[in-house]
């Protein structure tokens, strides 16, 4: 997606996070703690934030909790 939008004005981050509280799933069953999902906006809300001549290429934002 980068290299088709290199000629527009638009940058490109790849956001991974790990454990998320959704309705899609359920960590009950998991001894640790998922992030929520207000964690990873706050995360993605600093990417865009960055001045125009800034990207953040890729994010990886993880509990402090492992598997």
């Amino acid at each position: 997606m980068r290299k088709e939008l290199s000629d527009d004005p638009v940058r490109v981050t790849i956001v991974m996070p790990g454990a998320v509280v959704t309705e899609l799933n359920d960590w009950a069953h998991w001894e640790g703690r998922a992030m929520n999902p207000a964690d990873v906006a706050e995360t993605i809300a600093f990417a865009v934030s960055r001045p125009d001549h800034v990207e953040l290429t890729e994010v990886s934002v993880d509990t402090t909790d492992k598997f």
